[in-house]
């Protein structure tokens, strides 16, 4: 179940503190680091944010050292799902609070500007795609209404652009070479989020 945010709560996260497998990070709208690891300081990532996907191999740290950390590849891919959008979309629908929702696009746009399709850590495999695909459709469920649609219209223009990139890539890439697996399931959950959301709304995107 996705909880509503208190005051405190709402405070914290619209001034960028951002949470990731319990560590703690503030990123900010000229800082938003998408594809770094967090807890590491900007200059100690890999500069992997307009590599072709495809073409991104990470390094595991090899340092014998436990506490001395490595980049590591699942900071910047949880920090993509916009699962810290969940709450705040939720804590929306019931407050319509301006300032929420214009941190919501804020995330969104920056997002799309930072990582153009098939290009940057965030287009590396499907599951990725799958997981946020189905945040952005429950995202839409919160944050479009009929004043933000009206208001902001060129901004659902590119989301719903967004939205046809991931469901071209997971029906391009899906990974299926050892199913079931969780990758599998994970892209049939995001191609089907998609799909329903396409369906609903008369689009369908790859014809009938």
């Amino acid at each position: 179940d996705i909880p509503t945010l208190s005051d405190e709560e709402i405070t914290q996260v619209l001034a960028g503190k951002i949470t990731i497998f319990g560590h703690t990070a503030h990123t900010s709208k000229n800082s938003p680091r998408w594809h770094h690891d967090l807890r590491l300081p900007a200059e100690q990532n890999p500069t992997i944010a307009t590599t072709f996907s495809f073409d991104i191999a990470v390094k595991e740290c090899t340092n014998p050292d436990p506490l001395v950390l490595g980049f590591d590849i699942k900071y910047p891919w949880e920090r993509a799902r916009f699962q810290h959008l969940l709450p705040l979309g939720k804590t929306f629908k019931k407050t319509h609070r301006a300032d929420i929702f214009d941190f919501f696009k804020q995330e969104i746009e920056s997002w799309i500007t930072h990582n153009p399709y098939l290009y940057g850590p965030c287009w590396m495999n499907a599951i990725e795609v799958g997981i946020r695909a189905t945040n952005l459709v429950w995202l839409i469920s919160f944050f479009y209404t009929e004043q933000t649609a009206k208001t902001h219209e060129g901004f659902w223009n590119s989301y719903l652009t967004t939205l046809l990139e991931h469901a071209r890539f997971i029906a391009n890439y899906w990974e299926d070479y050892d199913a079931p697996n969780n990758h599998y399931l994970l892209n049939l959950t995001g191609s089907w989020y998609l799909a329903r959301f396409f369906a609903l709304h008369s689009l369908f995107p790859f014809g009938n």
